[in-house]
């Protein structure tokens, strides 16, 4: 099973890394820059069907039965972005939540500020502290966009980042899970108990 981080920007990225278990192995994660095309007016746009590819080429036809989560960082303005740039961007977001969601893959927004602030802390929270993380907790990925790469990508440096957040959220939600489990099997071991009592 894999968490799925996108960075849903025109240069951004996207990332498959496995949830820790005793099948799998850490190696088996992949990523890519984000996939576009160009439209009938020559601008560039996120390809969904590139991106569907690319689920099948590493996981199959059966994808969405192996991404348990997708951590997706949010849409939000900057100033002095213009009307058409804010426009583009809305709309490649909205195709990348589009295809998960109709695939049933469980979808979480972050806020950029929240990811960062959980996985970067103590840095500057840029793209070169997002680039060193990678390397230091995953130091067999290049980051590299390609062969011909000589530097290595910052969109997708960020959505291992954001991978790696939603593997932490998934690890907090188990562990309140298993709380929730013994403080329910604690209950009913103390009604059983006093049932005994009462027939004595």
């Amino acid at each position: 099973m894999y968490v799925l981080g996108v960075d849903p920007g025109l240069n951004g990225g996207l990332t498959l890394l496995p949830i820790p278990s005793e099948e799998s192995h850490m190696w088996s994660y992949a990523y890519r820059v984000m996939p576009t095309t160009e439209n009938d007016k020559g601008k560039r746009e996120i390809c969904v069907k590139e991106i569907i590819s690319w689920f099948e080429y590493h996981l199959s036809d059966s994808f969405r039965h192996q991404i348990s989560l997708a951590c997706i960082e949010q849409v939000s303005s900057r100033p002095k972005q213009g009307v058409v740039s804010v426009f583009t961007f809305g709309k490649g977001y909205g195709k990348i939540l589009g295809l998960l969601e109709a695939h049933g893959i469980r979808v979480v927004e972050v806020n950029p500020r929240k990811w960062k602030n959980e996985i970067l802390p103590g840095t500057d929270k840029d793209k070169d502290a997002a680039i060193s993380y990678v390397y230091k907790h995953w130091p067999s990925m290049t980051l590299m966009a390609s062969e011909r790469s000589r530097v290595p990508h910052d969109g997708i440096a960020d959505s291992v980042c954001i991978a790696e957040y939603g593997l932490r959220l998934l690890k907090e939600e188990e562990t309140r899970r298993k709380e929730n489990d013994g403080i329910v099997q604690g209950t009913s071991g103390l009604r059983n108990k006093a049932s005994r009592n009462k027939k004595s």
